[in-house]
């Protein structure tokens, strides 16, 4: 198995004659993609009830933090600070506002403004 970034082959080739071109928009999806999942394996570390569609590593956007989730204060605290470890950002410097995080979605679209830095 070769893994590419965010391809997984068992085999590739390359053929000079073909064109390889993504269409615009893929590799931008793909990296939010990315950070969604990057996002819920943390969420997923500090939940203290793990929906069904957990075991897949999806989460729902629309699954609130604190009470679908059931992630305490000082929880989502760690959270936060584990997200800006994960994308290599000091969370109390970036200047970001954390205090509307309600849900899975809310806390993405935090870590994509992150990875963007």
């Amino acid at each position: 198995m070769i893994e590419l970034g965010w391809i997984e082959a068992d085999f590739v080739s390359f053929d000079p004659k073909l064109n390889y071109h993504c269409g615009e928009g893929s590799m931008e999806s793909a990296q939010r993609a990315g950070v969604a999942e990057r996002v819920n394996r943390l969420i997923l570390e500090y939940a203290q009830v793990r929906p069904a569609e957990a075991s897949a590593g999806a989460l729902d956007g629309k699954l609130t933090l604190r009470g679908d989730l059931a992630i305490d204060s000082l929880a989502l605290v760690s959270l936060t600070i584990r997200v800006g470890e994960e994308f290599e950002v000091d969370v109390v410097e970036s200047g970001l506002d954390f205090s509307q995080l309600e849900t899975v979605r809310d806390l993405q679209a935090i870590a994509e403004k992150l990875e963007r830095r």
